[in-house]
This record gives structure tokens, C-alpha cells and sequence, in this order.
């Protein structure tokens, strides 16, 4: 059972809020509708995926969920808090697609992770509880031992763990990664793995945007497959789900997929693995 972090918010029944609530949530990119009534729950201390084909709506659906995109209808809330008066950020650790990260100053490893403390610092000069979050989060990610290293000096896996410890410097309740297995070696992807289950262990919710489940598979509590916008289907513990469709698991899909649905559709472009690392904060 996951306890209760301190501070979490509780309904009238005793129980839990949901991290993330999107009820019926709506939204539109250019004039042109991308979400379509979707409705999605994050729990404290679970492991959400969102899967589906490219267009579907899965890096829209968590950018409007943390309002980066302004929701045309329903309801959107964060620890119970409407999304339009939510403030606490510093509860909520974001990593971007690595196609969106750009360029910045020449900067060590430490330096972009230690960024992830402005959330909780602003300006102020790092204290001791600074220094010693951002190491945690450096060992999280196996990249204790490249701290001093400059950020142009990374493989593109490499590049993505910091970007990850970034925001688990900010010490989240709340960890959101939009890709986070794309154009990375399997050593990083392995390291990722081992990081999500230390953080759900202490309770973090998660919530994933992905292809394929790979090596994350078996720390998933619920994958939403969306399609044109819309959820078309829930699959509860998909690593177990999967072990009765060997089809589907050799393709490292969860059983329940359509089809005409695959995983990691064959048009999808994937970031380069040698993408510039931003060296500011999300």
C-alpha cells in the first residue's frame, strides 16, 4: 500500500485526491481540435502511461494537464486544485519531449540539475538541503560522477538523464516525461527504470508518454491507449496484461492494443540522439 505524503490532500471520505484530474478536458492547437472529451486520473504513487500512434494526443493531453495549454472545455485540477489557480509548482517535476529542448550557456551537469532548485529556492544562493537534493537526484540517474563535466561533452542518453535529474532536483510529488525512451541507449533506458521504481516506492506519481512500454512495462500500473483525441481504452497492469499475448509482448506492446494501433507506428519521427541539452529551467 502507498502511504500518504505529508500535505496530501484528502476528500471528504479520507481518501486521496488524484495528483492529476482531467475530466471531459477539451483543447484545440491552431484552430484545430487535438482533444476531444478526455478524461484521465493520476494517483499518489502511480505509474500512468499514455500511449498511441502519432496525432493522437498524448504531448497535448499532458501539457494541457498542467496548463502550458489552455483547456477549450472540462475540468482540470492538480492536487485538487483547479489547474487556472494551481501555484505550487515546485510539487510537480516536467520533463519535455528532447525534440523541444534548444541550445543554452556552456554549463556542467551540475549546473543544468541544479537549476531544478529554483522551484524551491528563486534566486537565493543554494543551501545545504539544495546541494544534497541535487546529488540524490544525480546518483538517481547514475550521472554522479559526470557532474563536473560539461553538458556538450554528453551522449544523448547521457543528455536525458540530466534533464531527469533536473526535475527530480525539484523533489516532485508529481514526475511528468513526455518521451523519455526516445533516441536513448538501452543502458540509459535501463537506468530510467530503476529511477521510476526508487520513486514510486517514496510514493512520486508518474505520469509517461510513450510508444512502447520496453523496459518500463512492468512499473506500469494503467496504460491509456488515446486515439484521434479521445481515450479508447484502459488496460490495468499491462505488464501482466501482456504476458498473455506473447504476440504482443514480443513486440513490446501490452495485449489489448488493436491492431491497426501499434505501439511505435512506423511514421513517428524520434528525436536525435544528439539533441542540445536546454540548460534552463522547463
Amino acid at each position: 500500500m502507498i502511504e500518504s505524503r505529508p500535505g496530501a490532500i484528502r476528500n471528504g471520505e479520507g481518501q486521496m485526491e488524484p495528483v492529476i484530474a482531467l475530466t471531459e478536458v477539451t483543447a484545440e492547437l491552431g484552430g484545430r481540435p487535438v482533444l476531444r472529451g478526455i478524461d484521465l486520473t493520476v494517483a499518489p504513487g502511480e505509474a500512468v502511461a499514455l500511449l498511441g500512434a502519432n496525432g493522437s494526443g498524448k504531448s497535448t493531453a499532458v501539457r494541457t494537464a498542467i496548463g502550458q495549454v489552455p483547456a477549450t472545455g472540462g475540468e482540470r485540477t492538480l492536487f485538487g486544485t483547479p489547474v487556472r489557480r494551481f501555484r505550487d509548482w515546485r510539487r510537480v517535476g516536467y520533463v519535455p519531449q528532447r525534440s523541444t529542448a534548444a541550445g543554452g550557456v556552456p554549463a556542467t551537469v551540475r549546473e543544468v540539475v541544479s537549476a531544478g532548485r529554483l522551484a524551491r529556492r528563486g534566486l537565493r544562493p543554494l543551501g545545504r538541503a539544495d546541494r544534497a537534493a541535487v546529488d540524490r537526484a544525480l546518483g538517481l540517474v547514475g550521472m554522479a560522477e559526470r557532474a563536473g563535466d560539461s553538458v556538450n561533452a554528453l551522449s544523448g542518453g547521457q543528455h536525458q538523464r540530466v534533464l531527469i535529474a533536473r526535475a527530480l532536483a525539484t523533489e516532485p510529488e508529481l514526475l511528468i516525461m513526455d518521451e523519455p525512451l526516445a533516441g536513448v541507449d538501452l543502458a540509459s533506458q535501463r537506468v530510467l527504470a530503476g529511477t521510476l521504481r526508487a520513486l514510486l516506492r517514496e510514493g512520486t506519481a508518474v505520469l509517461l508518454v510513450l510508444h512502447e512500454l520496453g523496459p518500463l512495462e512492468p512499473l506500469i500500473d494503467r496504460a491509456v491507449v488515446l486515439a484521434h483525441g479521445r481515450v479508447e481504452r484502459t488496460i490495468d497492469q499491462p505488464g501482466r496484461a501482456a504476458k498473455g499475448d506473447a504476440g504482443a509482448a514480443a513486440e513490446g506492446c501490452p495485449a489489448g492494443l488493436p491492431e491497426s494501433h501499434p505501439c511505435h507506428p512506423a511514421d513517428e519521427s524520434e528525436p536525435s540522439a544528439e539533441a542540445e541539452l536546454q540548460t534552463g529551467i522547463l
